[in-house]
């Protein structure tokens, strides 16, 4: 079938929108960083932390590492390094220690985790249709299921190190039927990859199924036949799979410079093409405020399980 035949070029994509997502945004930070370098005469290490189990699914850490190591060598900034944790605590320890300068990781767990005070504004890759990502609850339409409450007893798809899915689906079912969804479904399936999420619930693997916005709609944009037999039952927007912050110790003046270099990247036709082959629209900056719609989901859920709201 077709969905079978794309779903290895769907996974390489998979891995390039990755890859501009967290590794894409060094060239920029590199230039900037080079071009004030050569002004001082100064050597400036650059040190990246990227969340791993975000993207286990869709990239090994050994492609990653040769990405990585790919690019450094490719620019001549031996004093950059990226590195990969398994643990958000570690990653934090690191961030409060001044390790890293950069942080990438899903909004939640940085929501949850990382000290706001030493965060600064950052970078996001929208995706290609421009259009705002984050998780979707979908259902099959056959099953006719318009309400949550349709959802009791029903075979649910999950990816693993899905955090913002499970907490949106958790409050949805403490809301709905005042239980952690994993007492709501009658099963839960953990795939390994988005993709196989997807797949299994049109292959009526399950009724319902959790998965990046994102995935969805470029599954859907290459396959028409999955919403002619899926639908979106409820949806919580985030800007990217994952957002990344400076800390705020990055000196101010290398910040300034690396926006700049973004507002201009979106422009330069040798940049452009590199993002419509990545299937990404443009590079945006990522303001710390906008945790705050992750601070108020992780507040109402914690008020659903004390029971505060009804």
């Amino acid at each position: 079938m077709k969905l079978i035949a794309q779903k290895n070029a769907f996974a390489k994509h998979c891995l390039l929108v990755f890859l501009l997502s967290t590794i894409g945004l060094n060239p920029v930070w590199a230039n900037a960083t080079s071009k004030t370098l050569a002004a001082s005469n100064k050597r400036y290490s650059f040190n990246i932390g990227f969340y791993y189990p975000a993207i286990v699914n869709l990239v090994t850490r050994a492609d990653y590492q040769v990405a990585v190591n790919f690019l450094v060598e490719g620019l001549g900034l031996k004093s950059t390094q990226a590195r990969l944790f398994d643990d958000i605590t570690e990653l934090k320890q690191a961030f409060d220690k001044n390790e890293l300068d950069f942080i990438m990781a899903p909004p939640v767990l940085l929501a949850k985790h990382i000290d706001r005070d030493k965060l600064a504004d950052g970078f996001v890759g929208t995706s290609a249709n421009g259009g705002i990502g984050g998780t979707v609850l979908l259902v099959r339409k056959d099953q006719h299921i318009s309400t949550l409450e349709q959802l009791a007893n029903k075979k649910l798809l999950l990816s693993s190190n899905d955090d913002l899915a499970a907490l949106y689906l958790d409050t949805l079912t403490l809301k709905t039927f005042k239980q952690h969804y994993q007492n709501v479904f009658s099963e839960i399936k953990t795939k390994d990859k988005q993709t196989a999420v997807v797949l299994g619930l049109f292959f009526k693997e399950g009724e319902a199924a959790m998965t990046y916005k994102q995935n969805y709609e470029l599954m859907a944009e290459m396959n028409p036949q999955l919403t002619a037999s899926l639908d979106v039952l409820a949806s919580f927007p985030a800007k990217s799979i994952n957002y990344g912050y400076f800390h705020r110790n990055f000196p101010a003046p290398l910040r300034r410079k690396v926006t700049q270099k973004i507002s201009q990247l979106n422009t330069q036709p040798r940049w452009q093409h590199l993002l419509n082959k990545l299937h990404m629209s443009r590079l945006i900056p990522c303001p710390v405020n906008e945790l705050a719609a992750f601070d108020q989901l992780i507040t109402d859920h914690q008020a659903l399980q004390n029971g505060i709201i009804p």
